[in-house]
């Protein structure tokens, strides 16, 4: 029977979702999916498209779903008005490669359809606006653990844009907390945006945030939030660092390291007994303040975007 792609249905659900698991269950750092929790945190959302999601079927069986999506910018450092296409989620089987192509290749056709030239791929620099709080320390990013999600990419054209890895650490006793090299007065209060993409990204979450003040001036923020959907796998409740900056004027202050202790503790008084964050491999000076906190590396992770000529240009 050939393969046939159809759009999302309700009833494509269970079976989805089985996949789904049944692929990423050797990863500990992605959550399990229920046909629950995906009506929770997926299909609610305003830029939800069922026509951009595709399940591939074969022998009355699904063998696969790709799911493209159109969203706004989902980060507050992001512009609010920028949009992104992108593949938000690639789910098949190793030994199903022809599947994969077929189903990126109908997720491209349908985002270039709407205008788009710059297609990402299950990367953050398009921001999270779904499965936020499931992939990989909570954002939506592939690991190199899954390589023929890569491959169905790679052969369609989609390159590497970035690497980043996956920092976890064990909060076995309370976590000490650090002080800066200069007096700071931190303020911790819920993630709060004026932008809609920005909160409805979060949805089904309480993410936090510190802020750092010297001298009545913000200095440094970090974003922190609880995964609780983590835990069947891990074993233990997680928290996880979402975003960290120091101003430019204030690093080497020891900034950064006293937000993430403290994120630490305030994550253990709450629960959590296992901390991840993911940064850019080339981020050096992250790197080694995480390692120096006692983080370990789990893992990589590949940002990839395809680059398409426009409508005009391609007639």
């Amino acid at each position: 029977m050939p393969l046939q792609l159809d759009t999302y249905r309700p009833d494509h659900l269970p079976a989805m979702v089985a996949l789904y698991n049944d692929q990423m269950a050797a990863e500990p750092h992605v959550a399990p999916l229920t046909p629950d929790l995906f009506t929770q945190l997926v299909t609610p959302k305003s830029y939800f498209d069922p026509a951009g999601l595709f399940v591939a079927v074969q022998h009355h069986q699904v063998v696969g779903w790709c799911h493209a999506a159109v969203a706004h910018a989902t980060e507050t450092w992001m512009n609010p008005s920028d949009l992104f296409a992108a593949i938000q989620m690639l789910v098949y089987r190793p030994q199903d490669l022809h599947v994969g192509l077929a189903l990126v290749a109908a997720a491209t056709r349908w985002l270039h359809a709407q205008g788009h030239t710059a297609i990402h791929a299950m990367n953050t620099q398009s921001g999270n606006p779904f499965y936020r709080g499931l992939l990989m320390g909570g954002e939506r990013l592939c690991p190199a653990s899954l390589p023929h999600i890569h491959l169905a990419l790679a052969l369609s054209g989609f390159q590497v844009i970035g690497e980043n890895t996956l920092k976890v650490a064990s909060l076995d006793a309370p976590p000490g907390v650090l002080p800066a090299r200069i007096h700071l007065d931190y303020v911790a209060s819920p993630l709060a945006s004026p932008h809609h993409a920005v909160n409805q990204s979060w949805l089904g979450f309480a993410p936090q945030v510190i802020e750092a003040f010297h001298d009545g001036h913000r200095v440094a923020d970090v974003g922190w939030v609880l995964l609780p959907h983590h835990t069947a796998k891990l074993g233990r409740l997680c928290v996880n660092l979402f975003m960290l900056g120091v101003n430019e004027s204030h690093r080497r202050q020891g900034i950064a390291a006293a937000l993430v202790s403290r994120v630490f503790s305030r994550g253990y008084q709450q629960g959590a007994r296992l901390a991840s964050l993911s940064t850019e491999m080339w981020n050096l000076p992250a790197q080694r303040t995480y390692h120096k906190l006692g983080m370990s590396t789990h893992g990589l992770m590949l940002d990839r975007r395809l680059l398409l000529p426009s409508a005009s240009a391609s007639r």
